[in-house]
């Protein structure tokens, strides 16, 4: 036995409405297949590749310490650039397919303490050791 709607609506509640149950129904079968169009469309527009903008024209702040530090990370960073410029010999580590005098001999792009060659101008060098 159902209700009258006059007496539901005294009673604060809505008829279910068979009319609101296939709206409902639709709505929630849509759902899925919106969100996974939206996904996608986030997707298509990124680019899958990276790209190489080419050299810099302009100049590059890199290799000076952040103005943020403390006094104590700036003087670390100070310690750690003078010992990455030192100049070494065999006896203080080198190797001996290591030719040059310090690691910044090399890893001194865009700035000292930057990144190295290729690796293929080096090949029988092995990994980057890590000190």
């Amino acid at each position: 036995m159902s209700r009258k709607p006059e007496v539901c609506h005294a009673l604060g509640k809505r008829p279910v409405n068979k009319i609101h149950m296939t709206l409902a129904a639709a709505v929630l079968a849509l759902l899925p297949f919106a969100m996974v169009v939206l996904i996608e469309a986030q997707t298509i527009t990124t680019s899958p590749r990276a790209h190489d903008p080419g050299v810099r024209t302009d100049a590059v702040d890199a290799g000076q310490p952040f103005s943020t530090l403390t006094p104590n990370q700036a003087q670390f960073f100070s310690n750690g650039q003078s010992s990455f410029l030192e100049v070494d010999a065999v006896p203080n580590g080198l190797g001996p397919t290591f030719n040059a005098l310090s690691c910044g001999s090399c890893h001194s792009q865009p700035a000292t303490g930057g990144t190295s060659p290729r690796q293929d101008q080096f090949p029988f060098v092995g990994p980057n050791p890590q000190i």
